[in-house]
């Protein structure tokens, strides 16, 4: 049987609860207008892809035309908008040096006759993707409990790993973007060592580099789970462990599988930096099989599983029982 956090998570959403708020999705989208007659003037998202309302909030309380469409606008001779608004009480200095601004950015805004205004998402064509990165950025300064720190010193895994975790989670490694910003490496040299042009940093090495995904996607897909990986290294955990919603003893053994993945992960990268060793997904996947089963049978008294056995079924060998922990 699946379990998806995917869709536990997206009820969430609409809720705004968390850290994403509840309108990121229309936040996303702005109107591009072609005659203006669909376009609300003041609320719809049309002008910088904003709203008037947002962009010039003074102006719209004293707006008289707060229900005009952008199509109501009157065209100057050059063909573009001419603002002709109306307004309920006198614009002070400021407020008419605004109404001046705005004059100033609509004039250069063409309608066109034949052409229905209509929705568009912030970056070109809308995909899941980008959804999905939409909602990650919304998720930003984090706190980390100091139950959430404690968590990295695990007694079943090495303490280098520990130790490792407990750095990543404070974003204290030896990252790129870390060596630039204290002046060892140029912001020339801050680029992924795999070649994929993005910036290394914390959560591109460990969930968001093609490699760092393919490992996490065939873990998960070892484990029998389907779930959209979190790009913030403690929130991953967190929602890892969540996975098997289990007592404390069971999710430290399981939580062993998501230490191993971070250290391949951390192994692979330096490899590939200072030996240009080539890496494939399918050998990070055997790493990690290795790797958890040889620090759970080296920490748990009676843990007797083969390593056949344990890359078989997981979990079985964790205690799992009709598709629940026990």
């Amino acid at each position: 049987m699946y379990h998806s956090l995917w869709w536990r998570d997206l009820k969430y959403l609409d809720k705004g609860e968390g850290d994403c708020a509840k309108d990121w999705f229309v936040n996303k989208l702005a109107r591009e207008v072609g005659n203006g007659k669909e376009t609300l003037l003041w609320v719809d998202p049309w002008l910088e892809g904003k709203s008037l309302k947002g962009l010039y909030p003074d102006l719209f309380r004293k707006a008289g035309n707060k229900n005009d469409k952008v199509g109501d606008l009157s065209t100057s001779q050059n063909g573009g908008l001419f603002w002709n608004g109306s307004w309920e009480v006198s614009l002070d200095t400021e407020e008419a040096r605004k109404e001046e601004e705005l004059k100033d950015k609509i004039q250069s805004f063409s309608l066109r006759d034949n052409v229905r205004d209509r929705w568009k998402w912030f970056k070109n064509d809308y995909s899941v993707k980008e959804a999905y990165c939409a909602i990650m950025k919304e998720i930003t300064n984090v706190r980390i409990e100091d139950r959430e720190l404690a968590a990295a010193w695990s007694k079943l895994v090495p303490l280098k790993v520990s130790t490792l975790v407990w750095r990543i989670w404070q974003n204290r490694i030896p990252s790129r973007d870390n060596l630039v910003s204290i002046g060892i490496l140029v912001a020339s040299q801050n680029s992924c060592p795999y070649g994929c042009g993005s910036e290394e940093n914390v959560s591109h090495i460990f969930f968001e580099c093609l490699l760092a995904w393919i490992a996490w996607s065939e873990v998960l897909r070892w484990l029998d789970f389907i779930s959209v990986s979190h790009n913030s290294a403690v929130q991953n955990f967190v929602q890892f462990a969540g996975l098997s919603s289990g007592g404390r003893v069971i999710i430290e053994r399981f939580c062993v599988i998501w230490f191993a993945c971070i250290w391949v992960i951390w192994k692979r990268r330096n490899e590939k930096i200072f030996r240009n060793s080539e890496n494939s997904s399918s050998v990070c996947l055997e790493d990690i099989e290795m790797l958890s089963w040889r620090w759970l049978r080296a920490n748990i008294k009676g843990f007797s599983y083969s390593l056949n056995q344990w890359i078989s079924n997981p979990k079985i060998c964790l205690g799992w029982r009709g598709g629940t922990m026990t």
